[in-house]
């Protein structure tokens, strides 16, 4: 019998102006390929909102990643104004 993972995007936004930073899975997935395409379907969603790249260290959201979990890609971000979005997918085991 094999371990089986998940795959969660999650999504944290950062307001600059009011100091307050939110996390929350958006989805899971059974398949990597399945999580990344809709973290870029987001992104490109966003980016016809107005959004532009920013720059987010990893510091900025390594509190936020679930134990016993590791980071599948890199944090995709965008911003506008004093929001910031970052994407990124978390690989969990399934219990």
């Amino acid at each position: 019998m094999t371990n089986q993972n998940i795959y969660m995007l999650y999504q944290m936004t950062m307001d600059d102006g009011a100091w307050e930073t939110m996390c929350r899975p958006l989805s899971t997935f059974s398949d990597l390929a399945d999580a990344n395409e809709e973290l870029v379907d987001n992104m490109v969603e966003l980016r016809k909102k107005g959004y532009t790249d920013a720059f987010v260290s990893i510091s900025d959201v390594s509190g936020y990643v679930p134990n016993n979990s590791k980071v599948m890609n890199d944090f995709y971000s965008l911003e506008k104004g004093d929001e910031t979005i970052i994407y990124f997918v978390v690989e969990s085991p399934l219990h």
